[in-house]
Order: structure tokens, then C-alpha cells, then sequence
């Protein structure tokens, strides 16, 4: 068999620049040079490699890592190469030849380099995937604890619930039924917020404290008292039914009937009725026999405006609200989660989340 050809690596010129000694162009960055140092390194370590120069090419690279990794060394280096000289060559200490002692000295030196070099490649090494390891904890745990404070705000927050957790509001079929019957979409909603501010006196004392601040806040929607949806209540003379045939498309028109008995001014016995139109999905599930209606406040300008508001304001005597409701599903009218409550979870989230990543991928450098 054909002897094996040596390794082109186990023939360096002692000539060569430190470049060529860890097998890189002079255009490289520090990544490149580090791979590189610890790639030859590596193959010419002595206690690895078996060619009588070992020792002193290992001792070369060192001095070409030292070198080459400091940006002022290198740079004078790279200066003294555009001049023709090359002040590394032939040996290390700018090829001056030691005596035994000083031999000894530089493999010593080479030796505690290399283990230095290795000693920061690990700690690199750990420190990465100590980062990876919190990022990952990190996003779990933010996934987590993003739960538990709306949680615990939704159990322990009173009287701030209905800030952070703003309900619908409430009306009964009956009390609908007594509103005037030109009252315009704006009126009808100023009554209904009014009405649920009524019924969360805690909401209105805790705006009330804050001031004009809590005046401000409420005006521009972070903590609002109150959801676009409402839930209205009906009685035993509630009925829905289609608008009258030939007024509405098939399918689009139905009419909630409310009813409700009163007195005039004279003391006799009145019965009120009003109707109101409502916009229902086609797939929308019939609600009867139902006790509550979700319903969402639309603010598509007057119902007047369409071209089948007179005739069918007619067909049932000129009682016809208005304005209008969009059907929703019963789930929709359920208490939201407020801006200030989604606010309040993100901060306390967050603070949990350092402090959870913190117990399980402890910095070592934080015990010094």
C-alpha cells in the first residue's frame, strides 16, 4: 500500500504570517479567528499531535491568537506587514530564540493561554444557553401568569370590579316600553349609561375620588363603566315577530313588541306600546321562549332614513322607535375585561414572569 500523503497543516513555513498560521485572510472578524485559533490549536496541541515541532507551532498559534484578538495589537501587526515586515516570523517573541528557561516559560504561557481560551469558550457556551433557557421559561411563564392576575382581579378587586370588568347594560322590557317613542339613539344611550352609572354607585365614588384625573380617564375610554351592549329584559307582554309583510325584505325584519300599563295625568289607566326594529342574523337561533335579549346599540344613523321607515310606521300605528338594535349571542353580553384590567394583568404578569425566570435560571454572577 501507498504510504499516506502528510497533512498539508503539519507544514508550516517558518516564514509564515500569523494569518497563515490559523489559516485565515487578513479580512476575517474576531468569529473567524476564534474558530480558527481553536481549530489548529486543537491539531497541534502536544499532547495530541506527535511531530517534533509541535511544542513551538503550538506556542506560534497562541501568539497568533494574542495577537490577532486585540484590536491594537493587530492593527500594528497589519501596519508592520504593509511594510514588508513580518516581525512574528520564524518563532514567537519576534523570532528571538530563548534559552531553556525562557522555552519553558513561553510553553507555559502557551499552555495557560489555551486553557484560558477554553475556560471563556465554556463560559460563553453557558452563558448562551443560559439565555436560551430563560427565554423559553419566559414565555411560558408569561403565558401563565397572564391568567392568574385577571383572576385574582376578577375574586379580590371590589368596588373596582366594574371598572376592570365593565358589564353590560341593564333594561327591562317594561321600563323600555316607557321611554318616549322620538327618542333618538343618542338620548336612549345617555339613559342607559346613566342608568348603570345609578346601579355602580362603587364605580362612580371611585371616579369621583380620582377627580378630574378619573373624569379625564373616563372620557378617553381607559376605564369605562359600561360595554356597547345591552341586555334587555323581557316580560310576560314582550313579543318578537316579523315586521308586517311586504314592508321588509324576507327574512331581515323583526319587531320587538313592549308593553307596559300607566297612568296619565288625569289618573286613568293607559296602556303604552312601542316597537322597536331588530337587525337578526339570518343563522341567528330563535330566542323564544327567552327571558333576556343581548342586543348591541347601532349607531348607523336613524332608521328614518331607510326608505321602508314610513310604511311600516304606519302598519303599526306610528309606534316605531327611531333607532334600531342588532341581534347578538347571549355570550357577547357576558362582563368584559376592561382596558385598565388588561393593564393591571400585563404589569403584575410581567413582574411575576422576572421573578419566576429568576428562581428557575438563577445568573451565578448575581451571587457574587
Amino acid at each position: 500500500m501507498a504510504a499516506e500523503q502528510p497533512d498539508a497543516l503539519f507544514h508550516i513555513d517558518d516564514d509564515a504570517t500569523l494569518y497563515e498560521l490559523l489559516g485565515v485572510t487578513p479580512d476575517v472578524g474576531i468569529a473567524e479567528i476564534k474558530q480558527a485559533y481553536k481549530k489548529q490549536a486543537l491539531r497541534w496541541h502536544p499532547d495530541k499531535c506527535s511531530e517534533p515541532n509541535a511544542e513551538d507551532v503550538f506556542k506560534r498559534i497562541n501568539t497568533a491568537y494574542s495577537v490577532l484578538s486585540e484590536d491594537s495589537k493587530r492593527a500594528e501587526y497589519d501596519h508592520s506587514l504593509s511594510r514588508g515586515s513580518n516581525p512574528y516570523a520564524g518563532g514567537v517573541d519576534s523570532g528571538q530564540h530563548c534559552g531553556v528557561g525562557g522555552a519553558a516559560g513561553a510553553a507555559a504561557a502557551a499552555y495557560e493561554a489555551w486553557q484560558a481560551f477554553l475556560w471563556a469558550e465554556e463560559q460563553e457556551r453557558l452563558s448562551r444557553a443560559r439565555r436560551e433557557r430563560r427565554c423559553l421559561y419566559g414565555m411560558v411563564s408569561l403565558v401563565l401568569w397572564g391568567l392568574v392576575p385577571l383572576y385574582l382581579l376578577w375574586l379580590f378587586a371590589p368596588p373596582w370590579t366594574v371598572l376592570l370588568f365593565p358589564p353590560p347594560l341593564e333594561l327591562t322590557n317594561t321600563e323600555f316600553a316607557k321611554l318616549p317613542l322620538d327618542l333618538e339613539f343618542k338620548g336612549f344611550s345617555a339613559r342607559l349609561e346613566a342608568r348603570h352609572r345609578a346601579r355602580a354607585p362603587a364605580a362612580a365614588a371611585a371616579l369621583a375620588r380620582l377627580g378630574t384625573l378619573g373624569t379625564a380617564l373616563e372620557a378617553g375610554g381607559l376605564l369605562r363603566t359600561h360595554t356597547p351592549y345591552l341586555r334587555l329584559h323581557l316580560n310576560r307582554t314582550a313579543e318578537v315577530r316579523r315586521g308586517p309583510v311586504g314592508v321588509i325584505p324576507k327574512g331581515r325584519g323583526w319587531m320587538l313588541r313592549s308593553e307596559s300599563s300607566g297612568e296619565d295625568i288625569y289618573g286613568r289607566t293607559v296602556n303604552q306600546l312601542a316597537n322597536t326594529f331588530l337587525h337578526m342574523p339570518g343563522d341567528f337561533p330563535s330566542p323564544w321562549p327567552a327571558h333576556a335579549l343581548c342586543a348591541r346599540l347601532l349607531k348607523s344613523g336613524s332608521i328614518r332614513q331607510k326608505d321602508w321607515y314610513p310604511d311600516m310606521s304606519r302598519a303599526v300605528g306610528g309606534r316605531l322607535r327611531p333607532f334600531a338594535l342588532a341581534m347578538v349571542p347571549s355570550s357577547e353580553c357576558e362582563p368584559e375585561i376592561g382596558l385598565a384590567a388588561m393593564l393591571a394583568a400585563t404589569l403584575l404578569s410581567c413582574v411575576a414572569t422576572k421573578l419566576t425566570v429568576q428562581w428557575l435560571v438563577p445568573n451565578p454572577f448575581d451571587r457574587r
